[in-house]
């Protein structure tokens, strides 16, 4: 068994056949990489860019997403394309796509669908799973792969996005692109691996109980509306019509998943929009009886947050740098908006710590990840690290 080897390419181009040329000058001639993680811009023809990657890789895994106006990776932040492939002997792995429309169950099936195609014998055998959803079926998905995989497995996702949240995004795997529904891939790596799925805001002291809530809408917090609370907590008033994406990015709400105010028990929630009736229509789900703070951050802490979060990671793991094959970091769109021309030295700072390891950083509607290992979340605003290496697992 052969260690394992990554490969990462970034293109500026936006026609297809340049996008393809310049993906493909990573892999070395006579490789066929076992995987492909692939991110692009709405501005790329994806449907022909993921047709003709996969021609010329026939015997390659692929999955993706789309990214919000650009996509980083350790060549730099500004890319409209960019790929990681992986390669080796050592590991399997197999995707799936499918609609919402097509499946009742879309993320168990897909995620069996996939571990059939990598040939695993099953839940025990899949290590890792990347889940790319569009926008506002994430919570259903993974409801799904909990049925199908092991709590051990480590789960990574981001939804797909757009350029301005008017729904040209897309996800794509091993059957195609699909703009309402799912891709998922599993892989056996048989190494250690870091991972981390984390907000990186501080709690308030600014909190309270839902006490309605109807999926994504969050209709009254202690029994007054929303909007009321929420207006209160941060001090201003906030436009009636019209999206609230950006007036809320520094000051989303945490729904509380465990005891205390610690970075790792809170998944963010993002306010989007402020109803006639007082609720708020946010990019995650509530349930009735949560307990939800106001957070908080800068945008220095939000660029600091890419290094930050990839040193932690490794020192958590108890792994070195020479240890790490590649790294895919998943960074929320509404906080790389925030960011504007920002998100250069936020990714500089990611690689300043991983020092030339490839890695593949879309921005993304929603993140995916284990908050604790009971469950898989889907939060808003949030940062999800996973860095691969030839580390022996630990017995």
């Amino acid at each position: 068994m052969t260690a394992p080897q990554a490969f990462s390419a970034a293109s500026s181009a936006l026609d297809v056949p340049t996008v393809v040329s310049d993906l493909l000058a990573a892999v070395p001639a006579g490789e066929t990489p076992v995987l492909c993680l692939l991110a692009c811009t709405v501005d790329v023809d994806t449907t022909a860019l993921v047709t003709q990657l996969r021609a010329r890789l026939p015997g390659t895994v692929f999955v993706g997403t789309t990214s919000c106006q650009q996509v980083a990776c350790d060549h730099g932040a500004h890319a409209m394309a960019a790929a990681l492939f992986l390669a080796g002997d050592g590991f399997k792995a197999g995707s799936a796509s499918g609609s919402s429309q097509q499946h009742t169950s879309l993320g168990e099936q897909l995620t069996k669908t996939a571990t059939a195609r990598a040939r695993l014998a099953g839940p025990d055998d899949v290590r890792l799973l990347v889940v790319h959803a569009t926008p506002g079926i994430e919570a259903e998905v993974l409801v799904g792969i909990g049925r199908a995989i092991t709590k051990n497995a480590v789960v990574i996702g981001g939804s797909g996005a757009d350029n301005d949240l008017t729904g040209k995004w897309s996800v794509f795997g091993d059957d195609g692109v699909v703009t309402d529904g799912a891709a998922i891939l599993v892989c056996d790596w048989p190494w250690t691996m870091a991972v981390s799925y984390q907000g990186g805001y501080l709690a308030t002291e600014r909190e309270g109980r839902v006490t309605a809530a109807e999926g994504r809408r969050l209709v009254s917090i202690d029994g007054e509306p929303a909007i009321h609370v929420y207006e209160r907590w941060l001090g201003k008033s906030l436009p009636r019509t019209g999206s609230i994406f950006a007036d809320t990015t520094l000051h989303p709400f945490g729904v509380a998943h465990g005891v205390g105010s610690s970075l790792d028990v809170h998944v963010l929630v993002h306010p989007e929009r402020v109803n006639a009736d007082g609720s708020i229509n946010c990019f995650a789900e509530f349930a009735v009886g949560d307990r939800i703070l106001m957070m908080e951050a800068s945008t220095s802490s939000l660029v600091r947050r890419g290094g930050l979060v990839s040193t932690y990671v490794m020192r958590q793991a108890g792994v070195e740098l020479n240890d790490v094959v590649a790294g895919f970091l998943i960074y929320c769109a509404g906080c790389s908006r925030a960011l504007g021309t920002d998100v250069g030295p936020m990714t500089d700072g990611v690689r300043g710590v991983l020092k030339g390891v490839p890695f593949l950083m879309p921005f993304t509607y929603g993140e995916q990840g284990r908050l604790r290992r009971q469950r898989i979340d889907h939060g808003n605003l949030m940062l999800s690290a996973l860095l691969l290496t030839s580390k022996p697992q630990r017995v």
